[in-house]
């Protein structure tokens, strides 16, 4: 729920939240997500009352840094010319995720797997975690369970499938049953299954609204 503050004449004033970002890898998708959040941070503002605030930006050799945050032309300047005017990359992400302050989200778009102990911080510091990029997932079961000991706050369905959300599809399937004799029942539930998918990713997304704020 949103939080309000009550007023006379039966008003309310949205208390606005602030979640700060730290985006790792600002190659074609990640520019592609930044491009979305500017374009959809208005309306998640109006309906969630969720205010986004760019921390940081990431690649493997550049960054960009503002702890008051991006505006929103600032970051259309930095994509459209993200290797000039920026600062060397010196290990900045793991500073910029002990000190962004809570709540905060990083976000991976990266294709590297060294993103890892960035991410494991991350979650192990209070935040939310964001994945494109499979190779920290799939790098090992023990680095696979460690990061679900934060299963809450880490999000991944965009690692496979086009991004479409079968992960959560696969796992309600995963429950039907196979006897022949319950076909029908099978069949039922399956659909149900696809069905129920859709909503099982926007209440994930209800979960981490209710996190933040």
């Amino acid at each position: 729920m949103l939080q309000t503050t009550p007023l006379s004449g039966g008003f309310f004033i949205i208390k606005m939240k602030t979640l700060h970002i730290i985006h790792l890898g600002i190659g074609n998708v990640g520019k592609t997500v930044v491009k979305q959040i500017i374009q959809n941070e208005k309306r998640v503002a109006k309906e969630f009352g969720v205010k986004f605030s760019y921390y940081g930006l990431f690649t493997s050799k550049k960054q960009h840094l503002d702890t008051k945050g991006f505006s929103p032309e600032k970051l259309h300047t930095i994509l459209s010319s993200f290797e000039t005017n920026v600062q060397e990359n010196n290990n900045g992400e793991l500073d910029a995720i002990r000190n962004v302050p809570l709540p905060f989200v990083v976000i991976d778009t990266t294709a590297s797997e060294e993103t890892y102990p960035l991410l494991l911080a991350a979650l192990k510091r209070g935040g939310f975690v964001v994945l494109s990029n499979k190779r920290p997932l799939a790098n090992g079961q023990k680095n696979f369970d460690a990061l679900h000991t934060f299963g809450n706050r880490l999000f991944y369905e965009t690692t496979v499938g086009s991004a479409l959300p079968v992960i959560k599809t696969i796992k309600m399937l995963v429950i039907i049953p196979t006897n022949p004799e319950k076909k029908n029942q099978s069949h039922a539930l399956g659909a149900l299954a696809v069905y129920r998918s859709h909503f099982v990713v926007k209440k994930n997304a209800i979960a981490a609204r209710n996190a933040v704020i």
